[in-house]
């Protein structure tokens, strides 16, 4: 057991100094490193989760009209499942997927290597080093960038070395603002003219017609998922179970139980844990759908409830009523949304969060670890305070 811990700390500190060497050689290097004239493309650097994608939605088809006479192409990370609903995206003409993480990471450096482009747009705020690196290694004739709150580097020098490779950076506001507004500005700096923050718009992604679904079910029914990218700001199972028996006693329609794979074994333990007499009208979809099935399912369900998960900002993005459970950590940032178009606001998801709470916004101030749980693998104080009655009661109201 000892001698693996540290053959795993040896291939880890291998793996940050090459990170370390190819950001800083790349970023030194990426303002000669640019194509033999035109070619009439341009790349969007988007390899963070389902839900920032959705939210780029918003600026999405007026960027695109900046470049109208270019081949947009969009790069996402192969671990996450957004290309499975991109390539329905009309806005974009190809997507290109690579690995940012694990050792093949650095085959994707020498994939992007032989790449070139006119532009490229590196729209997140809160950028990763590694992605950074992807950037700098293609061929570009312009690199632009907003300019970010270095929280992700792990110094100051790696941040001074990942700005120097970009030809312009986007000045923003600021402190803590949603992701709506950061893409408003971003829009605004590559030339969008009074873009405003707003939701995101699914109008120009055209699901395939026909497609044969898991179940037959009418529409008005009820999606939950109890599941999220990271177990920390998972709701816990008998919580949802509460707000669940709740929905069953409360609607006559169906309710599905979401996700993937990985999380059928918690969609079993909330089942288990609902009366006899309502699970005929409780199902598990968990794993049993992909994205654009999932995105289908969403556009006819009356109402979406969840952790911070994607499929909520995939709800809103549809106009279907949503609400999350939200740690305090992402408060700001992802939710509660801030929007500049009134007419839209009926449509903002609920989000539900302990208020008030000491440690509000953990991980902006720089706390990586809550101050409440030695192992992070557990639900967040600010997430396992809130009770089944609290969000019972929001529900209520909606």
């Amino acid at each position: 057991m000892r001698q693996a811990k540290k053959k795993k700390s040896i291939r880890t500190s291998i793996s940050l100094f090459l990170e370390k060497s190819l950001l800083w050689y790349f970023s030194l290097r990426a303002k000669t490193r640019r194509p033999q004239g035109r070619c009439g493309k341009i790349l969007v650097v988007r390899t963070d989760g389902l839900g920032d994608y959705i939210l780029w939605l918003s600026v999405e088809q007026k960027i695109r009209e900046q470049y109208q006479d270019k081949h947009m192409e969009l790069l996402f990370d192969k671990r996450k499942p957004t290309p499975q609903l991109a390539r329905y995206d009309r806005v974009i003409d190809s997507f290109l997927s690579v690995h940012i993480v694990t050792w093949k990471r650095f085959l994707s450096v020498f994939q992007m290597y032989r790449r070139s482009y006119d532009v490229i747009i590196q729209p997140v705020y809160s950028r990763l080093a590694f992605t950074d690196i992807l950037v700098f290694a293609a061929k570009a004739s312009e690199r632009i960038t907003i300019d970010s709150n270095g929280q992700f580097f792990a110094s100051k020098a790696e941040w001074k070395w990942s700005d120097r490779g970009y030809d312009r950076i986007v000045p923003c506001q600021k402190g803590t603002r949603h992701e709506l507004i950061r893409c408003a500005e971003l829009a605004r700096g590559l030339g969008v003219k009074n873009c405003r923050a707003s939701l995101p718009d699914m109008s120009r992604i055209f699901l395939p017609s026909g497609q044969t679904l898991p179940v037959s079910a009418t529409p008005g029914y009820r999606m939950v998922f109890p599941s999220a990218s990271w177990k920390g700001k998972m709701w816990e199972a008998e919580k949802f179970a509460a707000v669940i028996q709740w929905m069953l006693e409360t609607f006559e329609d169906a309710v599905y139980l979401c996700g993937d794979a990985q999380d059928v074994s918690v969609c079993q333990r909330i089942i288990h844990m609902i009366h006899p007499m309502y699970r005929k009208r409780l199902s598990i979809l968990a794993g049993r759908l992909d994205l654009a099935q999932l995105a289908q399912m969403i556009q006819k369900a009356a109402f979406v409830f969840g952790n911070d998960t994607g499929a909520v900002h995939l709800a809103t993005a549809y106009r279907i009523k949503a609400a999350a459970v939200v740690a305090e950590r992402e408060i700001g940032r992802f939710f509660p949304y801030e929007i500049q178009c009134p007419q839209q606001e009926a449509y903002i998801p609920v989000c539900i969060h302990q208020q008030g709470i000491s440690c509000s916004r953990c991980l902006l101030r720089g706390e990586q670890v809550c101050r409440y749980k030695k192992n992070m693998t557990d639900t967040v104080h600010c997430i396992s305070s809130i009770q089944p009655e609290n969000v019972i009661q929001v529900l209520r109201e909606l």
